[in-house]
């Protein structure tokens, strides 16, 4: 896997405008922009120099544990480019394809525990890895994106194998903004969490 960092000129690229930004990697904010983020109000959700500093350490500092588990269960990232940069906090990633590579997109202003960065940097790779075995999944517009059969299989592809990778046995309770989380969790014979969301 190739990494790069985009998160260390958010701040100095920004003060030139969004369009030096966006020059960092064109083709990443081409497509972030046209399917996650809203370019005209992007520059008044940047987060300080400071909190960005901290959610950009938050995701490294957890990477490598993350890719160990990934290839310790058998699933190959060596077809992934991983992008993290500073977004507007509307998606935690997503992946798609450039030339022979798939990119996968990071925000790291949507990190803010070490438990969301290793499950949700395990979510993206995976969503990765899938395009590249089955590219009929990718989408090219915004129909395609929003399709209910494509979401349902390529999330639950990601969730449940995000699951396998990282051992994971219980709900999604424990992921969600305390805003999303309704009523307490019933442990049962096998220790799994039954949880109800309301988002």
């Amino acid at each position: 896997m190739k990494t790069f960092d985009l998160t260390v000129e958010t701040h100095s690229a920004m003060q030139e405008g969004l369009k030096q930004y966006e020059g960092i990697h064109p083709d990443l904010f081409s497509h972030y922009f046209r399917y996650w983020a809203n370019r005209k109000t992007f520059s008044d959700n940047i987060i300080s120099r400071t909190d960005l500093e901290l959610c950009r350490k938050l995701v490294i500092s957890n990477l490598q544990s993350v890719l160990k588990s990934i290839e310790h269960y058998g699933l190959s990232a060596d077809n992934i480019t991983l992008i993290l940069f500073t977004g507007q906090s509307t998606s935690n990633g997503h992946a798609f394809k450039h030339e022979d590579r798939m990119i996968v997109w990071i925000p790291v202003e949507t990190y803010q525990t070490a438990l969301q960065a290793r499950v949700f940097l395990t979510h993206e790779i995976i969503h990765g890895i899938h395009y590249s075995l089955s590219p009929g999944f990718l989408f090219s517009n915004e129909s395609e994106r929003i399709h209910t059969g494509r979401q349902i299989i390529t999330e639950g592809i990601a969730t449940y194998f995000t699951k396998q990778v990282l051992r994971i046995n219980c709900g999604v309770r424990n992921f969600l903004p305390a805003c999303c989380r309704q009523g307490s969790p019933d442990t049962t014979k096998n220790s799994e969490r039954v949880v109800t969301m309301k988002c």
